[in-house]
């Protein structure tokens, strides 16, 4: 049967040699890139509705004590990975303001700085923060039967302007063309 919800149940965690390990429920599915082109046009719209409907449960989540209104950070507060932005954890960032100051920093060793100035004195520093999956790539989206069944690979997850999990998933789809 096809859960509520797509999230797999967490049945156990903890953290040894540096590393955090979860042990999940395992979910029957197949990663939507790998059907994505089998699909038809309702199937595909079908699955798209449900994604929205998805992200907006996970936006209306409220976040935990441990993490302070406004900051940009993991599930409970602390540092995250993000493997599109560094290879180590970074944060938690007090704002979006020294969200955005980091991410310039970030791209400045890799564009030039002329174009860094002025693209961020267009970034806006008022986006409502939000429980953002982080990686919600086709390769993370489990379907069966024409349904979303789970969303796995959530290391990346945490609280992040509205817009990132939009930014994330343009990253890099796997869909191309689509």
């Amino acid at each position: 049967s096809i859960p509520p919800y797509p999230f797999p149940r967490v049945y156990a965690s903890t953290t040894g040699y540096g590393i955090n390990f979860m042990v999940m429920e395992r979910i029957d599915g197949i990663p939507l890139d790998c059907v994505w082109d089998e699909l038809n046009a309702q199937q595909r719209s079908h699955i798209i509705t449900q994604l929205r409907g998805y992200v907006a449960q996970l936006r209306a989540l409220k976040p935990p004590p441990t993490v302070p209104s406004g900051a940009i950070s993991s599930l409970y507060g602390r540092s995250y990975r993000d493997s599109r932005v560094s290879s180590v954890a970074v944060g938690p960032f007090p704002s979006e303001d020294a969200f955005n100051d980091f991410l310039i920093d970030v791209a400045d060793r890799w564009i030039d700085k002329s174009l860094t100035v002025d693209t961020r004195l267009k970034m806006r520093n008022d986006h409502r923060i939000v429980f953002t999956h982080g990686d919600l790539a086709p390769r993370n989206i489990l379907v069966k039967g024409g349904e979303v069944v789970a969303l796995i690979d959530w290391e990346e997850s945490g609280w992040f302007p509205e817009h990132w999990e939009f930014i994330k998933a343009m990253w890099c789809t796997g869909l191309e063309g689509d």
